[in-house]
This record gives C-alpha cells, sequence and structure tokens, in this order.
C-alpha cells in the first residue's frame, strides 16, 4: 500500500510540474501531433471543465475451506474544484481446519 500511495504522490506532482510548463513543438512533433499549438493558460480556462468527478471500489475476498468473507467499498466525489478520494477493502477468513486467509484491496483517484 506505501509503494502505490508513493506512485500516486510522484505521478501527482509530475502532473502539476507538467501542466505549469508549455508543450515543445519537438515533443508535440514526437507524439505525432505536429499540426498542433500549445495555447496559454487563459485560453486553456476558457474550455477547461469546470466540473471534476471521480470514483473508486475495491473488493477483498479470503476463501479459508468452506468459510468464505467479502469486503466491497466505494466512494464517489464530484463538484468544482479538485475531487478525490481512498478505498480499502480487507477479509479475513479462517475455516475449521484450514488455514486462515488474508485478503486486501484498495485504490485512489483525483481528478482537477
Amino acid at each position: 500500500m506505501k509503494y502505490f500511495a508513493s506512485l500516486a504522490v510522484i505521478f501527482a506532482s509530475a502532473l502539476s510540474v507538467q501542466a505549469a510548463e508549455p508543450v515543445s513543438a519537438r515533443s508535440l512533433s514526437t507524439i505525432g501531433l505536429s499540426g498542433m499549438r500549445s495555447m496559454s493558460d487563459a485560453q486553456g480556462q476558457q474550455v477547461r471543465a469546470k466540473f471534476a468527478a471521480v470514483f473508486g471500489a475495491s473488493t477483498a475476498n479470503a476463501t479459508s475451506g468452506f468459510t468464505n468473507a467479502t469486503s466491497t467499498n466505494g466512494y464517489v466525489a464530484a463538484g468544482g474544484g479538485t475531487h478525490g478520494g481512498v478505498n480499502v477493502s480487507a477479509a479475513y477468513a479462517n475455516g475449521a481446519f484450514t488455514p486462515a486467509a488474508y485478503s486486501a484491496a484498495g485504490g485512489f483517484s483525483i481528478a482537477h
């Protein structure tokens, strides 16, 4: 879980840095968009979405012998501005005469 949280922070940081810098003509050409031009932030504000929506869900399932445990969780966030959410599900099953089973799942999302 710490690994994914670290990746999320790095990814979000990279996005905010990249968004503040104009895209070069060379970068656009490299990805096959040589006919495109970068616009200013003021021009972008005129067409940028004023609404953000995110959702997420996770399910964890654990089975031990004839014992089964499931946990399902979710979230939705929407409106103007920046929204995000984090979700974690955990399940534990301990059947008779069988080893216990653990399961966990989770995720996050951010929209601006």
